[in-house]
């Protein structure tokens, strides 16, 4: 079957009449799909013009006279929940930087304009725009978990389960294939196995996360007096490591109440809004973390708050859904906290963000209160 029955919008969004000129040229000679083009000058052009009429594909220059390639990539994915779109960055010059941030933000590859071939752009159109798709299908299935039923739930469970196991036989290939070539493999090789190695890494991270966000709020949870001190004490001790890299200081405000609800659980809502504080704290450390408690009527009300970067307090109502991201500065899979939120929730508790955007961020998360010696208070368990 031929590709040539296929049509694709594509944009092209570059201030240089001569390599827009360029890409439509090399488009047409590979004449392996049909491709309906558009193209604009600035970058604030290109959102403007995706956003009325849509496309399948843009063609983004890294350097734009009113925004930078990174910056129209973080603009067009904070208007959606992940991007709907493919985007091929395209670059005066091949650098780590440019392609790991370009990734990190959503752009499917990109290509070193000098490098550029009609076979090559042709064929990296083709295969971004297909990759897009089946990440499309994938975020909207994971989009429409929240309101679907147990069953379904079950089956996305099954489902990432399932993929572990070419994702496992993919990492043992790439093993063996890196002993094999041993010290025969040029820079380059090295270079893209290392690419490969990490893609399979943020990979096994995502299926691991879609597990645990799939039985959040639909497993059965054992209710029980749970000491939240002894909880966190856990958690900071295995992340110590990475505190004192970054020199992190850690304040815990003791006595912290104690809550009912599912220890395994509680220890995964502590780590990850503790974790969060330390993934985003900047390289060059300085950064400290106060956690408090006390009790607020019939719950625990907990506090985590750090004095970091900060997040826009216009995003805070978004980070709890899933795959939506503060930064894209940090590797991760988006679903963190909303796997916490489903969490929080089956126990009846509350958990949200506060931040000016400049001064640090505080985590809250309200538990129903436990008093050991007489039981733990009921919760609803499903």
């Amino acid at each position: 079957m031929s590709d040539s029955s296929v049509s694709l919008r594509v944009l092209i969004v570059d201030d240089s009449p001569e390599d827009r000129a360029l890409y439509r040229r090399l488009i047409a000679e590979a004449g392996q799909c049909e491709c309906a083009i558009r193209e604009v000058g600035t970058g604030q052009e290109g959102l403007a013009l995706y956003r009325k009429d849509g496309c399948d594909c843009i063609l983004l220059d890294y350097c734009l006279p009113d925004l930078s390639g990174l910056e129209f990539l973080d603009k067009l994915a904070d208007e959606e929940v992940g991007l709907r779109t493919s985007v091929i960055m395209l670059t005066g010059e091949g650098t780590e930087f440019v392609a790991s941030e370009a990734m990190e933000r959503g752009a499917q590859d990109y290509l070193v304009k000098a490098d550029l071939t009609a076979d090559l752009l042709s064929r990296t159109i083709r295969y971004a725009t297909h990759r897009q798709h089946i990440q499309g299908q994938n975020r909207t299935l994971i989009e429409n978990l929240a309101s679907r039923n147990k069953e379904i739930l079950q089956l996305a469970y099954a489902m990432t389960h399932d993929l572990q196991t070419p994702l496992a036989s993919l990492t043992g290939t790439i093993d063996v294939l890196e002993r094999h070539i041993g010290n025969l493999a040029d820079e380059k090789t090295r270079t893209w196995l290392s690419r490969i190695n990490q893609s399979v890494d943020r990979m096994t991270t995502m299926l691991d996360d879609l597990m645990t966000y799939a039985r959040a709020g639909n497993e059965e949870i054992k209710v029980q007096c749970v000491e939240a001190e002894e909880v966190i004490d856990q958690v900071l001790l295995e992340m110590i490591e990475n505190a004192s890299s970054k020199n992190l200081t850690f304040d815990v405000r003791r006595p912290l109440p104690s809550v009912a609800g599912d220890p395994t659980q509680i220890y995964r809502i502590f780590a990850n809004l503790i974790g969060n504080a330390v993934k985003y704290a900047p390289a060059n450390g300085g950064i400290s973390v106060v956690v408090s408690g006390s009790i607020e009527g019939h719950s625990a009300r907990f506090e985590i708050r750090d004095n970091g970067p900060g997040i826009d307090p216009g995003f805070l109502k978004k980070v709890f859904l899933p795959f939506k991201r503060a930064t894209h500065k940090k590797a991760g899979s988006g679903i963190g906290l909303a796997t916490v939120l489903r969490m929080v929730e089956q126990h009846a508790g509350r958990v949200w963000l506060e931040s000016d955007g400049e001064s640090g961020t505080t985590a809250f998360v309200e538990l129903p209160t436990a008093c050991c010696a007489h039981g733990a208070p009921e919760v609803v368990a499903v």
